[in-house]
């Protein structure tokens, strides 16, 4: 199985041709999709953003292809400014099931770069310590995501979902108190004298009804 995250971004003053460009991503790459979201909160992201998930290259191949041969979406594309595709692997642990999106959830993507040489310690601490933090507070983890291809390599993709706003700032308090989190973050200062993880960029994004 090979996931797929793309963030496709429209140019200013062209909603007609952005629409029907998006018309078309939905309807030759979405049916493939897991997720789809456009932003709630946050800088720096496309307003359309999915995880896909193909069988192989090939398979993905295949269908990227007709979208590029296909009539409107040749006559339209150029009113999208970009077209971001990154190739992702789940990180040690394949990630849960997504099931239905949900459109009142708030769904947290969390981009961040890990120290040099740590990217496997990281992926570990975070299936051993933190995500069993976040499902304690009520969060459901989509999954973690090691980027292996595309541009500007992030390290790690993470996606969370929350119930609500609410839910996802009393989460993350209770993480920050968190005894088991403490414990790890002492461990990696002791190791390495910071944190594996860098400081996260963090989008807030609403499921879009596929």
């Amino acid at each position: 199985m090979l996931f797929e995250l793309s963030q496709y971004t429209p140019a200013a003053g062209l909603p007609d041709k952005a629409a029907l460009a998006f018309s078309r991503v939905r309807a030759i790459i979405d049916p493939h999709a897991l997720g789809i979201w456009q932003p709630d909160a946050g800088s720096g992201i496309a307003p359309y953003v999915s995880l896909s998930a193909w069988h192989d290259f090939e398979h993905r191949e295949t269908v990227h292809q007709a979208l590029r041969e296909d009539r409107e979406w040749i006559e339209s594309s150029a009113s999208l400014t970009s077209c971001e595709h990154w190739i992702v692997a789940p990180s040690n642990v394949a990630p849960e099931q997504i099931g239905p999106t949900q459109t009142d959830e708030i769904y947290e993507f969390r981009i961040q770069e890990v120290a040099n040489g740590s990217q496997a310690a990281a992926g570990q601490s975070f299936w051993d310590v933190i995500s069993r933090e976040i499902k304690r507070t009520g969060g459901r983890i989509i999954g973690q995501f090691d980027i292996v291809l595309g541009p500007n390599r992030p390290v790690f993709v993470t996606i969370l979902a929350w119930s609500d706003y609410t839910a996802l700032h009393s989460g993350w308090q209770y993480l920050d108190r968190s005894s088991e989190c403490a414990a790890q973050r002492d461990s990696e200062m002791a190791e390495l004298g910071r944190s594996y993880f860098d400081r996260p960029a963090q989008w807030l994004m609403r499921s879009m009804v596929k």
